[in-house]
């Protein structure tokens, strides 16, 4: 099963006032806002450290799934979601950075670094690394 590019929430309004975000997927990440808009803003910044921390402690990260009745998707931005799939098929082929960085011939501390969720990589630098592993990244807009 493919790993989420878009993570299922949903919002609740808090008693005293405020909401607060469930993500049934990462129960430990409970982020809490004043109003829905400022809750929303920061979302993805926050659950990145989160899918990082799953990725270091070798947890399961979500799983593409269908939502559940009152739930939204948060959307990674296509750079995070290219990410993430890389370092899933990084971990799955057993190849650590040294490999890849030999794979790229470029510095070990660079490939840590393309393989670290929240240290900006161009898409490029992440096409690059998927390529030197058996995969590709294929980029696609959709106009509805």
């Amino acid at each position: 099963m493919p790993v989420a590019d878009r993570i299922p929430y949903w919002i609740e309004k808090l008693p005293e006032g405020g909401y607060l975000c469930r993500f049934p997927d990462l129960p430990e990440f409970v982020p809490e806002g004043p109003s829905i808009e400022k809750l929303l803003i920061g979302l993805e910044e926050g659950v990145i450290p989160v899918l990082e921390d799953r990725i270091k402690a070798g947890e399961p990260l979500p799983q593409l799934r269908t939502l559940k009745a009152g739930e939204e998707y948060l959307y990674l931005s296509c750079t995070h979601s290219a990410k993430i799939q890389l370092i899933s098929a990084a971990k799955e082929q057993r190849i650590t950075s040294a490999e890849l960085a030999r794979r790229l011939g470029c510095l070990p501390q660079e490939a840590t670094r393309i393989l670290k969720l929240s240290h900006p990589t161009k898409i490029d630098t992440i096409a690059a690394a998927a390529e030197a592993i058996g995969g590709h990244v294929i980029c696609q807009i959709i106009f509805d």
